[in-house]
């Protein structure tokens, strides 16, 4: 997508941990940090707190045998409004 003019912005008094959070995680997308940063404003990403998902106590296999089972029977990691609604009607009927 290309845009007629491209603006530049600061953003001033960044925590250290949210910078290292946005960094880390765009590693882990492999983009940029200022890429990272766009997707974060445009939505389509969220910042995570720096070992999210690396639960201690938990093995890789148990963690991908619970993440086989969402898919499975549907659960994602985010849902839309809509999706919660109907969750919340179904649950009152």
């Amino acid at each position: 997508m290309r845009y007629g003019c491209l603006m530049t912005i600061t953003i001033k008094n960044v925590p250290d941990e949210v910078h290292q959070e946005l960094k880390a995680q765009a590693k882990e997308h492999g983009r940029s940090l200022n890429q990272e940063i766009l997707m974060v404003l445009k939505g389509k990403e969220v910042v995570k707190p720096q070992g999210a998902g690396k639960r201690k106590g938990i093995s890789q296999e148990e963690l991908a045998a619970i993440r086989a089972l969402r898919e499975r029977i549907g659960i994602r990691e985010h849902m839309t409004l809509e999706e919660m609604e109907t969750v919340i009607e179904e649950g009152r009927a």
